[in-house]
C-alpha cells in the first residue's frame, strides 16, 4: 500500500513539474487562430538585449499543413529564431536591445504563436 500512494505522488509531482514547465514563462506574444487568410502575421514587439525568451508555434487544426515560427531584427532583417509546430519550441537569448518582428507562416492550417520572456 505505502509503494502505490509512494507511486501516486511521485507521478503527481512529476505531471505537475510538466505541466509547469510548460506554463513558465510570461507570454511577450500570444497570436490565436492565424491561418493562411488571416490579415496579420507579423507583429513587432521590444526586447532587451540579454533576456532568455522561447518562441512557441503549434498547429490547432487537424489540417495537414504546416506552421512555423521565426523571429527577425527588424531593422536589419537577420534572423534571431526559428521553429516549426512540429518541433516544438526555440529558446534563445536576445542579442541586442532593439525591436524585433516575430512571424508565423501558416501552410494549410491553422495556428497559434507564443514569444515568452523566460527571465
Amino acid at each position: 500500500m505505502n509503494r502505490r500512494r509512494y507511486l501516486r505522488v511521485t507521478l503527481g509531482l512529476v505531471s505537475a513539474t510538466a505541466v509547469a514547465g510548460c506554463l513558465q514563462g510570461e507570454a511577450v506574444l500570444y497570436e490565436t487562430n492565424v491561418s493562411a487568410t488571416s490579415p496579420t502575421k507579423s507583429w513587432e514587439v521590444d526586447l532587451e538585449a540579454g533576456n532568455q525568451m522561447r518562441l512557441e508555434v503549434e498547429k490547432t487544426d487537424d489540417g495537414t499543413g504546416s506552421v512555423n515560427g521565426y523571429v527577425h531584427h527588424a531593422e536589419t532583417g537577420e534572423e534571431v529564431a526559428s521553429t516549426a509546430a512540429s518541433s516544438g519550441h526555440e529558446e534563445f537569448e536576445v542579442p541586442e536591445t532593439a525591436t524585433y518582428t516575430v512571424l508565423i507562416e501558416v501552410d494549410g492550417s491553422t495556428g497559434e504563436i507564443r514569444l515568452r520572456d523566460m527571465n
